[in-house]
């Protein structure tokens, strides 16, 4: 979230970043990115989804907290330099996605692809308006 940049992008592509970040790094993240965006640009973000969460095994999916409807969270990681509880292992449905993105940017446009990135994450197209 401290990411500081004046210049703006057409397109941000952003591969397993969401699908890792707690909450308030997640939207705080997503924010900032939608704010680099020019006009008319887009934000592609994958995240780990309903079917991600569904091929947990039973002791993870019970070690994953529920942090808001559709946000759950799980304190693994593939990483030991960033804590826990800021980089772990998140999981949000669409949902949560789509309410969190037009709540803050109700003038976006939101596209929903079903485990589009390797037939496994979702992927979301979000398309900040032209004027």
């Amino acid at each position: 979230s401290m990411l500081v940049h004046k210049d703006k992008y057409d397109v941000i592509f952003v591969v397993s970043l969401f699908s890792h970040l707690a909450l308030p790094f997640w939207t705080a993240w997503f924010k900032q990115l939608y704010n680099m965006l020019s006009n008319g640009g887009l934000l592609v973000i994958s995240t780990h989804g309903d079917y991600c969460f569904d091929q947990l095994d039973a002791n993870s999916k019970a070690r994953s907290k529920k942090i808001e409807e559709g946000f759950l969270y799980l304190e693994i990681s593939e990483t030991k330099r960033l804590p826990l509880n800021e980089y772990g292992t998140t999981y949000v449905d669409r949902n949560f996605v789509e309410n969190f993105a037009l709540q803050n940017h109700p003038e976006a446009t939101i596209s929903f692809y079903p485990r589009g990135l390797w037939n496994f994450q979702d992927v979301y197209v979000i398309e900040k308006p032209r004027s």
